[in-house]
Formats: C-alpha cells, sequence, structure tokens
C-alpha cells in the first residue's frame, strides 16, 4: 500500500520480513499473556503452560508468519491507540468481556483460529474463512465471524487437559493437510 511504502520503502524483502516477524512475535505474546490472565483462577488454568508452549513453539520454528488480534471490547477500550494498528489488532464485537482471538496465518497455507477459554483451536488450509481478512482488514469483527461452526471447519480441536489436542494438530496437518513440521519443539 501506499501507506506501507511510506514507512518501509527504504527495507530489503529481509528486512521488511524481520520486522514483521518482531510484530507477530509482540502480537503472540500479548495473547498469551491475556490468556494466561483471563485462564487464571479457573479451572482451565493448566491448560495455559501447554497452549502458551505450543504457540511460542510455532512461533520460534518460524512457522507463524502473522498474526491479528481480535479483542473484546473491555481489553480493546484499554489497549493504547498506539497499538491499535488494524494489521495486528480488531475489535471483536458481539462477544463477552472474557473472550478474545488470535488469528494465524502459518507457512504452508495453514490458518489457525485460536481463543481464549474453552474455545477450541480451528484450523484451515489454503483459505482463510474470513474473506479479506489478511489483505483488506477491517477494524472490526463480529464474533460469530470468527468463531467457525466446529462442523465448517477442516479440523476442529477441543484444549483437553492431557494435550492430546497437541498431538492431534500435528497428526492432522500431516494426514489432512499433507505437511510435515519437523522443527516445532513441543
Amino acid at each position: 500500500s501506499a501507506e506501507g511504502a511510506k514507512w518501509w520503502g527504504w527495507a530489503t524483502p529481509d528486512e521488511l520480513r524481520l520486522a514483521q516477524q518482531g510484530v507477530t512475535g509482540l502480537t503472540l505474546r500479548f495473547f498469551i499473556d491475556f490468556l494466561r490472565r483471563s485462564l487464571q483462577g479457573t479451572d482451565k488454568e493448566p491448560q495455559f503452560a501447554l497452549r502458551s508452549r505450543f504457540l511460542l513453539g510455532l512461533y520460534e520454528a518460524g512457522k507463524i508468519e502473522s498474526a491479528r488480534l481480535a479483542l473484546n471490547w473491555a481489553t480493546y477500550e484499554h489497549l493504547d491507540r498506539k497499538y491499535r494498528d488494524v494489521w495486528s489488532v480488531a475489535h471483536l464485537s458481539q462477544t463477552t468481556d472474557d473472550t478474545s482471538m488470535i488469528c494465524l496465518k502459518c507457512a504452508d497455507d495453514v490458518f489457525v483460529i485460536e481463543g481464549t477459554h474453552s474455545f477450541g483451536l480451528r484450523m484451515f488450509h489454503k483459505t482463510f474463512p474470513v474473506h479479506g481478512f489478511w489483505e483488506r482488514p477491517r477494524q472490526t469483527y463480529q464474533d460469530r465471524e470468527l468463531r467457525i461452526s466446529p462442523g465448517d471447519c477442516p479440523v476442529y480441536l477441543r484444549h483437553d487437559q492431557g494435550g492430546k489436542w497437541v498431538s492431534g494438530f500435528f497428526r492432522h496437518l500431516r494426514s489432512r493437510f499433507h505437511i510435515e513440521w519437523h522443527d516445532v519443539r513441543r
């Protein structure tokens, strides 16, 4: 875009990728911190460590290319205006004050939607379920736009206490999408 060229026109493709990875890392860490706070004191708290390790493992392996947050109104309102960039944060409307989501654009055309509490992990391949989400982002999305019905997801994984969903993620990646990610630490 013209705005992007104004600020990043000087950067080489490698420098631009490095900057994008930095922003993606910050976005991911913000979500992990939000997840930790929202699960604290609930029966879902034991899931936090595994979910955090899983997301950071994907990031550290270079599998996450881009991340966008969809924050509930209460959280969005408290977010400093300088962090309300439409390319990394959107307002999530028509949801509860403890629901937020992170959308991940990953290597090999894999997309993931992860949410707080008992949201469940949704996986897609080749296409993201919300048209224009990555190319023409909006400032606001309704909860129902991103809370894709489990029946409409190629892969839907519930977060269980034993962590079977993590091995399920890689099993489905391999069997359903024919993608092997060997260098991801779990």
